[in-house]
């Protein structure tokens, strides 16, 4: 009898931790982008400069996405839509307001976490990177 109450026990417990352990789904890059990223460096042609405020604020995608850009240089801001790919590697900005910090173009998502997101392109034959922390 303690034998069947130990098996059935252990059963048991085994069934619980299985049950407990479940692994948590990860965020999709469509998902990760949402939110306000602020401009931390650039890089252009390899010379690189402190960010200064300006940020990007994508908003959960709706239909059509979009989001607004905010020049810190200036102090303007302006709006955009965008697409970026399944995979998280390709992301198209296109102007709807032309103010603001952020040229329509198509970058290279170089780097894409919960708090990090760095985007390349080219600019008259240069490397521009820009860095954002959210």
């Amino acid at each position: 009898m303690k034998q069947l109450f130990k098996s059935t026990l252990l059963v048991l417990l085994m069934a619980a931790i299985f049950v407990g352990c479940k692994k948590e789904e990860e965020e999709t890059p469509a998902e990760m982008i949402v939110g306000k990223w602020t401009i931390s460096s650039t890089s252009l042609a390899g010379i690189s400069s402190d960010g200064d405020n300006s940020y990007l604020d994508f908003a959960k995608c709706a239909g059509i996405c979009s989001g607004i850009d905010y020049d810190g240089s200036d102090s303007t801001s302006g709006t955009f839509t965008y697409v970026l790919n399944d995979d998280g590697t390709s992301l198209v900005i296109t102007d709807t307001q032309s103010a603001g910090g952020i040229n329509g173009d198509t970058y290279v998502v170089t780097e894409l976490t919960d708090s990090d997101l760095t985007l390349k392109t080219t600019l008259i034959g240069f490397d521009d990177i820009k860095y954002y922390t959210k």
